[in-house]
């Protein structure tokens, strides 16, 4: 005889004897949530020269959740498809 499947259902919460589903992974990727980033020609033609800010870390160890600039979604994209954006528009080193 088989053993009845357990299913997890977010409206009842965990199921007696049920351990919690392990949390993201956050990884500390050099993108701290707010940041600005820009998505490198890597990630292919339809996303490449794109910006957005950076909301946090994705589930997976090297992933990060954005919001791109014009967009109301939030997309996950790997850390090595993401270059930061320089902010410092007031300093005064010069050339």
């Amino acid at each position: 005889m088989r053993k009845p499947v357990k299913v997890h259902s977010p409206r009842r919460g965990l199921i007696p004897g049920e351990r919690a589903r392990p949390e993201p992974a956050q990884a500390n990727l050099g993108y701290p949530p707010g940041s600005r980033v820009r998505v490198t020609p890597a990630a292919g033609s339809r996303l490449a020269g794109k910006s957005g800010t950076v909301i946090g870390g994705g589930y997976y160890p090297r992933s990060v959740r954005l919001v791109l600039d014009g967009s109301k979604v939030r997309i996950t994209l790997h850390a090595d498809y993401l270059a930061p954006i320089d902010m410092d528009i007031g300093s005064t080193e010069s050339d």
